[in-house]
């Protein structure tokens, strides 16, 4: 109410004759900003009445940066949001669906789904050290570079001679470009693990590279999903290293999962780790549910799993289908 609001931001000062410490601590309970006992000197009260007016002042200030600062990191959660997979609509033998749940309002993860031509498709996922705003803003910083343009996509597009006639660059080389660009800054401590893949959708065959990033969950149709893990450093942390391509032959009905480290490292109050175990029992478990309800199905064990406990790192996941 207007009543409430105006007391927010007014100091209450009680006089009072009773030195009782007990009743002086209900006033300050009950809304009173401060006491001073009769009988009083002039000098005090006023140097009371200053001090309790510069505090109002403070807090007041304090609130506005914070509803500010709120409504910025809801801005910024929206923007984000729209770096998020785009429908391909005219893509009818692969299925996609995700889910990305930043622990604060904005995080470091970042993927995507592209066409890169008529018959390849370009699949990355990024995970910035951290979560909260510096991955966040690190994140932006390199939607830019991979994110891709109507039609074109500019991780081959930047670096070919002649855009006119761009190839396709093999995920190995994408990589090594992203590597020489993106030291490892000693300062801030900040980097990002990549999973860069291309889908050959004739061929049914996923090139990727790893660098740094958690296992991909294979699941072939008929089944049990399996983490296949490829042992490499994150982008920028050993110059010049040689990714090397790796080859995941798929068939009609088969699933891939990619995802962050935030959902097996999740800790619950028992200080036990969800784990790759947690993560594919529960891809297992609903296999034979469409695509984007064994991702919810996954996230809402995960969340029963951490009980109250609250995550502390960002979870995303991609999920692949082939039709």
């Amino acid at each position: 109410s207007n009543s409430s609001t105006v007391r927010q931001h007014l100091p209450f000062i009680f006089l009072t004759s009773n030195t009782d410490t007990q009743q002086a601590i209900v006033l300050i309970k009950e809304g009173a900003d401060d006491f001073v006992n009769k009988p009083f000197e002039v000098g005090e009260l006023v140097f009371r009445i200053r001090r309790t007016i510069k505090e109002k002042q403070n807090q007041r200030a304090i609130d506005l940066f914070n509803t500010r600062l709120a409504k910025d990191l809801e801005a910024a959660a929206r923007l984000q949001r729209t770096l998020l997979p785009k429908p391909l609509t005219e893509v009818h033998d692969v299925n996609f669906g995700w889910i990305f749940n930043p622990c604060d309002e904005i995080g470091g993860d970042l993927f995507n789904i592209f066409k890169l031509d008529n018959e390849h498709l370009g699949i990355f996922f990024i995970d910035v050290s951290g979560h909260g705003v510096s991955s966040a803003l690190f994140s932006f910083a390199l939607s830019k570079i991979l994110s891709p343009l109507p039609d074109q996509s500019s991780l081959f597009r930047e670096y070919a001679e002649n855009p006119d006639s761009a190839s396709i660059l093999p995920p190995g080389e994408v990589a090594k470009h992203l590597n020489n660009r993106f030291p490892l800054d000693t300062e801030t401590e900040q980097y990002f693990t990549l999973l860069y893949g291309i889908l050959d959708r004739k061929s049914q065959e996923f090139h990727y590279v790893s660098a740094g990033h958690p296992g991909i969950v294979y699941h072939a149709y008929n089944s049990s999903p399996r983490i296949i893990s490829v042992a490499s450093p994150p982008i920028g942390f050993i110059p010049g290293f040689e990714y090397q391509e790796k080859i995941i032959p798929l068939s009609s009905g088969d699933r891939l999962y990619i995802y962050s480290d935030g959902i097996v490292e999740a800790g619950n109050n028992k200080n036990q780790l969800f784990g790759e175990k947690g993560l594919t029992k529960a891809l297992a478990e609903s296999r034979n549910s469409p695509l984007k309800d064994t991702l919810q199905f996954l996230i809402n064990g995960l969340n029963q799993w951490l009980g109250q406990t609250k995550a502390e790192d960002d979870i995303s996941i991609l999920g692949i289908e082939i039709v």
